[in-house]
């Protein structure tokens, strides 16, 4: 992203939002169907993804029955030492340590040869699908749940307890009215039980 991007909620919707439409064309590809389920996990910052506009985003994809569940997975304290923060690590080393990086596309082509080598493709897996891009400009997803209508009230708001995980899904036997139902003290291998 370019400095002036804000790096708030919005763009963290585009992002999923973009992430989104990228499985659904390789699956096209592949000719098997869109996964139900998607799960995002990220830091426990109401900044990016644990806030409104987000959940708001994750209801929307449940509500127009693009997915069964949608959910959000929160680091705890102390998750710096987790794997997937020690991966920004290494990129951000590779990143610091090179001597000429005159524009975006060089910042691109050091991480992609970074995620390339063998180590770091061997922790990400050899058939995970890897693309690397540069977000230029986020859509106004905050103003386009107020058109909408789409809101969450309570929960952050009125809870103390630093929920962690949140899950949203359909009801079995909805019509018409979107429902639905959130689960805030799973445990990711509890999942598949929903």
């Amino acid at each position: 992203m370019d400095e002036p991007t804000r790096h708030d909620s919005t763009a963290v919707v585009e992002i999923i939002g973009q992430g989104l439409e990228r499985v659904a064309s390789i699956c096209q590809k592949r000719g098997v169907s869109m996964p139900s389920k998607a799960i995002i996990f990220g830091d426990n910052t109401v900044r990016e993804l644990k806030n409104q506009y987000c959940f708001d985003y994750m209801m929307n994809i449940i509500g127009k029955r693009k997915m069964r569940l949608f959910g959000a997975f929160f680091l705890r304290k102390s998750h710096t030492h987790d794997r997937i923060d020690q991966l920004w690590g290494v990129l951000a080393r590779r990143i610091s340590n090179c001597d000429s990086i005159l524009h975006a596309e060089d910042t691109i082509n050091i991480i992609k040869e970074e995620l390339s080598r063998p180590g770091v493709r061997a922790w990400l897996g050899s058939t995970t699908e890897l693309h690397v891009q540069k977000l230029d400009a986020c859509r106004d997803w905050k103003s386009m749940w107020k058109t909408q209508g789409v809101s969450l009230k309570g929960g952050l708001l009125e809870d103390v307890s630093a929920n962690h995980v949140f899950l949203f899904l359909q009801r079995k036997g909805w019509l018409g009215k979107a429902t639905y139902k959130l689960y805030t003290s799973l445990r990711p291998e509890q999942i598949d039980q929903i």
